[in-house]
């Protein structure tokens, strides 16, 4: 097991110790300074210390968590027990969870290079995990970590993760997060589409900052097709894998692009028939006024056509400029 800096002979010396806000329900969390390095250190509350189950929960969240190596993972570094019980010591993240992000910096998601990158690294997690034969299973806005520095995901919190082999199973769910199957007791078809619907949750919520499915209509394409299948009742109907959630972005994405270029060469062609029709009409010496009552009358039509495709553009483009002022990173 990988030990991260913390030697078999080294002496550890705490020189501070800060709780967090963002306890869970059977465990305290805290920011704690070892040798001059900030960690996130996890404990079971004090009512659970000494329960079998819960120190079995930590021991699991631990084997499975060490284990890990990627990117957008958080690191699991150390597991102790002292006077006080067993912990847990992982990475610490400097920086927000998404539900603090998105409140301070609600206009991020706007920009498609930002919900890109998100979308890209969030996936990238969990089909590492799903590629592991481990399930999330508590997918929420408060257990993914966006980094100061690189505005980076972090996903963290294994604490309700699945994994074969393990004698105690500590599934949980947050319920207003959690796929239909995760509600029903003791259900034993739970699978990696309980993650993809999680997924599709935190879509939901990074567009309409809100856990409400009837504000699906406020996220933009291809966006809102996936969530739409994410949040199937039956996972059947959903995406049975995150390659396959991948793939249906990738190709949306690319389907938008080809519309797009073909609008674009559309309204260059109507700028060249234009430009034949005022060549025309300069060489004939006929007013624009008679020629659009005239045979030319389409002239006229053509002409109001791009008058409104530059007053579009125009639009278009102050309205970014206007959202990329709001957009600046709030700390």
């Amino acid at each position: 097991m990988k030990n991260s800096g913390f030697g078999t002979t080294e002496t550890l010396i705490t020189s501070h110790l800060e709780p967090l806000n963002n306890d869970g329900a059977t465990s305290n969390t805290y920011k704690v300074c070892i040798n001059g390095i900030w960690y996130f250190q996890k404990r079971p509350k004090t009512e659970y210390t000494d329960h079998p189950h819960y120190v079995a929960a930590f021991e699991k969240e631990f084997s499975i968590g060490s284990n890990l190596d990627h990117p957008n993972i958080v690191k699991y570094l150390k597991k102790e027990t002292d006077d006080t019980g067993i912990y847990l010591l992982t990475e610490y993240v400097d920086g927000w969870n998404l539900k603090e992000f998105v409140e301070k910096n609600p206009y991020y998601f706007n920009y498609k290079a930002h919900r890109k990158k998100f979308v890209e690294q969030l996936l990238s997690a969990l089909e590492y995990l799903h590629n592991h034969k481990i399930l999330h299973l508590d997918l929420k806005p408060e257990n993914i970590m966006i980094s100061y520095v690189g505005l980076d995901v972090k996903l963290i919190d294994l604490g309700f993760a699945y994994s074969s082999g393990h004698l105690y199973q500590s599934i949980g769910k947050t319920n207003i997060y959690a796929a239909p199957e995760q509600l029903i007791t003791n259900s034993t078809s739970i699978n990696q589409c309980a993650d993809i619907y999680g997924f599709g949750m935190i879509l939901l919520y990074i567009f309409a900052q809100s856990a409400n499915k009837n504000l699906i209509y406020k996220i933009p394409q291809p966006y809102k097709d996936c969530t739409e299948k994410c949040l199937q009742q039956h996972p059947v109907h959903r995406f049975q894998q995150i390659n396959e959630v991948k793939s249906f972005i990738k190709r949306k994405l690319i389907e938008r692009k080809v519309l797009k270029i073909f609008w674009i060469v559309f309204a260059l062609f109507f700028v060249v028939i234009i430009a034949i029709v005022i060549f025309e009409l300069t060489d004939r010496q006929i007013p624009i006024e008679e020629a659009s009552r005239s045979k030319f009358y389409p002239f006229a039509l053509i002409r109001n056509g791009v008058v409104i495709f530059v007053v579009g553009i125009t639009v278009n483009y102050f309205t970014k400029k206007h959202l990329k002022r709001k957009n600046t990173i709030n700390r």
